[in-house]
């Protein structure tokens, strides 16, 4: 207003009648004063809400859930179960200790149904160690053998779960690295990790590799080298084939980003990563060995997904502050995000777990957690 009026003859009246208005309405110095500071301190408040960032992952979720599990009673004793998938209505349970390397299980009458999928060498045999995944879509259980880089596709459209067989295996194994895991993206592509120049290899139907991509992370005072990168930053993989979608979470780091598949080419969507591995190098003139240190934070234990969500069971946990590398590999948290990597929920568990599988439906979690002997917990979410 005043530099409005200042080059008129109104200037002068407009500035006496705001004086005079001043001599009408006295506003003590001390209440003036205290408006000021309580004006600038709400300014200061707002501002410090809109610019404070999240220093940890748990903090970009808005929404948080507790979640209360019960023990499911089966009355058959497990082995050592380390990894859960569900089927239709039932549970898959990859058991270590056994002949056959999966248990199936009736979660809702609490029942052991048999065992699947024997052990060995022979031609309807797996060799350990593995890996299981499912395609619910496609009714397509996964066995990735890691031993000898041989994926076998089941058919489990049949309800005679007891009575599948192989339909078709793949070899991965090249000469230009070494393939730890991989999974189907669509009928002619396959993504996977392990030990090669980039982060994720792709291949096609036959299992050939057609190319490396995406850099491995770089961290400020950390120093890897490309030889060893694979090992610090080993990923554990979720697809959504309908979406061509991908979802890489890091086991010995916060590090989880979310891809989306445009050809042959994986397009980085989102990306978090809040903490620095810490990394021991023990290598020497005939072996190279890396190891995770005492106080470096575990990343992801598992990982699952459905056409909506992608459901990632987070550790958070050091060796040096749970005694063990076994307790530092369980964790009481599952992250939420949506395919585009958005945060959607967090799950807080009251028990620990190794693993987990999730009824999108139902809206359950069931976890493995050792107590010390291997339970199933079933949390209702």
């Amino acid at each position: 207003m005043v530099a409005c009026f200042k080059n008129s003859r109104h200037y002068k009246e407009n500035t006496q009648s705001m004086f005079a208005l001043e001599k009408i309405i006295v506003i003590p110095k001390r209440i003036r004063m205290k408006k000021v500071c309580c004006i600038v301190f709400a300014i200061i408040g707002l501002y410090s809400c809109k610019t404070e960032e999240p220093s940890k992952l748990s903090e970009v979720f808005k929404l948080e859930k507790k979640l209360v599990g019960t023990a499911l009673n089966f009355e058959k004793t497990f082995g050592n179960p380390n990894q859960v998938i569900l089927v239709d209505s039932l549970l898959l349970l990859k058991d270590r200790d056994s002949e056959y390397l999966i248990s199936i299980l009736d979660p809702k009458g609490e029942r052991f149904l048999g065992r699947l999928c024997k052990i060995g060498k022979g031609p309807e045999e797996f060799n350990l160690p593995v890996e299981i995944s499912v395609n619910n879509i496609n009714q397509t259980l996964s066995i990735y053998e890691r031993s000898i880089q041989r994926l076998s596709h089941l058919d489990i459209s049949s309800k005679e779960i007891n009575n599948i067989h192989i339909q078709k295996r793949i070899s991965f194994a090249n000469d230009l690295g070494y393939t730890g895991f991989v999974r189907k993206l669509s009928d002619s592509l396959y993504i996977g990790v392990g030990r090669f120049s980039k982060r994720y290899a792709l291949f096609d139907k036959n299992g050939e590799l057609l190319k490396t991509t995406q850099d491995y992370p770089s961290y400020d005072g950390i120093n890897i080298s490309d030889e060893l990168s694979y090992i610090a930053y080993q990923n554990i993989l979720e697809v959504n084939t309908s979406n061509r979608r991908v979802a890489a979470a890091s086991i010995y780091c916060d590090n989880i980003e979310f891809f989306k598949l445009e050809e042959e080419n994986l397009i980085l969507t989102k990306r978090y990563g809040f903490l620095k591995p810490d990394f021991v190098d023990e290598s020497n003139n005939s072996h190279r060995v890396l190891h995770p240190s005492d106080t470096n934070i575990m990343g992801f234990l598992d990982i699952k997904s459905d056409e909506n969500f992608v459901y990632c069971l987070y550790s958070g946990r050091s060796i040096k502050g749970f005694e063990t590398m076994a307790r530092a590999r369980k964790g009481e948290d599952i992250f939420v995000f949506d395919w585009k990597g958005n945060p959607i929920t967090r799950y807080s568990l009251n028990k620990e777990i190794i693993a987990f599988a999730v009824d999108s439906e139902k809206r359950i979690f069931y976890g493995i957690s050792h107590t010390p002997e291997p339970v199933i917990i079933k949390f209702e979410f």
